[in-house]
C-alpha cells in the first residue's frame, strides 16, 4: 500500500508542482493585491478584474465622481482626454473591460452606487454589435469580476488555473522567459503589445504602437494590410440586438443617473467594419435616456473611412476620441 501511494505521489508530482508555481508566481494577477498591475505585461490579463480592483483599492483613498464605462475601444477616450469637457474637482476612473456587456455596463454603475460613490459625470462608450451582444462570462479574458457581477469566485479561479495549464501557453511562457524574444506562435497565448496602466485613474497608455508608428508608419499598416482590408462603399445595418433585459438594464441605468443628477453622454463609437448601430435600437436609446445624450458615430462617415486613423479593426486613435468629444460637447453647449 505504501509503495503503491508513493506511485501516486511520483505520478502527481509534475502536477503538484505546477500548482506551487501558480501560486507564487500568480502569472495572471488575480490571487493578490498590487500596488498596479504593470508586472507581467506580456501576459493577458483580465480587464474587468483589473479596473475592479484598481477602483476598490484607490476608491479608499481618492474621491471618484467621474466614470467611463465601456470595452477597450472606451480606452480611445481616456480620462485625460474626457477630463477637458467635465467640470469636476475630483477624480476620474476608467471602468473599461475587454468585450464590455451592457451587463458588464449596468453591473459596474450599480456597484459604484452601492459603493456610495456619486455619479457627478458619466461616459458610456458603446460598440456595434459587441455592448448589446451575447454576454459570455466563461472566457478567462471576458470573465466579470465577482465582487460587482455576482458569480462564483471559485469558478473563475478555477477557469484561470485550466488557462495557465494550456501546454501551448505553458511552452510560449517558458520560451520567451528564456530568449526575451516574441515569435509568432506565441500571439495566440502572450501579448507583445507593450503598455502600463495609470494607478489612479486606471488610463491605459500603449507605448509599443505608438513607437512602432513614430518609427516606420508605413510598415505598420503593411504588416496589418490582412486586417485593415477594404470596406464596401454599401451602408451595412447590424441587426437588432437590445431585448426586455438588456431595455431594463438601461432603465435602471437612467434611473441611477436621475437620482444622481448625472452629466451623461453615451457615444456608439466609429468601429473600422463601417457596420451602423441598428436603427430600432438607436431608437429605444433615444427614449430611455433622452435624443440629446446620444451620439452615434457609426457606420460610413468621416472617422471610419479613413485607415490611418485606426491602430487595428478595433481601436481608434486617441486624436479620433479627441474630436469625437469635441462634436459631442459643442453640440450639448449650444
Amino acid at each position: 500500500m505504501a509503495s503503491f501511494f508513493r506511485r501516486v505521489l511520483l505520478f502527481c508530482s509534475p502536477f503538484f508542482i505546477l500548482v506551487l508555481i501558480y501560486l507564487i508566481s500568480d502569472p495572471f494577477e488575480i490571487l493578490y493585491n498590487y500596488d498596479n498591475y504593470n508586472g507581467n505585461i506580456y501576459i493577458p490579463k483580465n480587464r474587468d478584474f483589473i479596473s475592479t480592483e484598481m477602483y476598490l483599492k484607490n476608491s479608499k483613498k481618492y474621491i471618484y465622481d467621474s466614470f467611463i464605462f465601456g470595452a477597450s475601444t472606451a480606452v480611445c477616450i481616456p480620462p485625460s482626454i474626457w477630463g477637458k469637457h467635465i467640470k469636476t474637482s475630483n477624480r476620474i476612473f476608467s471602468f473599461d473591460a475587454s468585450g464590455e456587456n451592457i451587463v458588464g455596463i449596468w453591473s459596474k454603475i450599480k456597484y459604484v452606487q452601492q459603493m456610495n460613490d456619486h455619479l457627478k459625470n458619466a461616459l458610456l462608450v458603446f460598440d456595434t454589435g459587441v455592448t448589446f451582444g451575447k454576454f459570455n462570462n466563461n472566457i478567462p479574458v471576458l470573465m466579470k469580476h465577482y465582487k460587482v457581477y455576482h458569480s462564483s469566485k471559485l469558478f473563475f479561479h478555477y477557469i484561470y488555473f485550466l488557462k495557465f495549464l494550456n501546454i501551448k501557453f505553458l511552452i510560449a511562457l517558458v520560451h520567451h522567459g528564456v530568449s526575451n524574444k516574441f515569435y509568432p506562435y506565441m500571439d495566440d497565448v502572450l501579448d507583445n503589445r507593450l503598455y502600463y496602466y495609470d494607478e489612479i485613474t486606471n488610463e491605459i497608455h500603449t507605448y509599443a504602437r505608438l513607437n512602432e508608428l513614430k518609427i516606420d508608419s508605413i510598415h505598420y499598416y503593411l504588416k496589418r494590410r490582412d486586417l485593415l482590408t477594404p470596406r464596401s462603399d454599401i451602408q451595412l445595418f447590424m441587426d437588432r440586438q437590445i431585448d426586455t433585459n438588456h431595455i431594463r438594464m438601461l432603465k435602471e441605468i437612467n434611473e441611477i443617473f436621475v437620482k444622481d443628477g448625472t452629466d451623461f453622454r453615451i457615444v456608439i463609437t466609429p468601429l473600422y467594419n463601417q457596420i451602423a448601430f441598428n436603427k430600432d435600437d438607436l431608437r429605444i436609446l433615444q427614449t430611455i435616456f433622452g435624443e440629446k445624450n446620444i451620439f452615434d458615430f457609426s457606420g460610413i462617415n468621416e472617422f471610419t473611412k479613413k485607415t490611418s486613423n485606426y491602430y487595428d479593426v478595433f481601436h481608434f486613435k486617441p486624436y479620433v476620441g479627441a474630436e469625437i468629444l469635441d462634436i459631442v460637447y459643442k453640440s450639448c453647449n449650444k
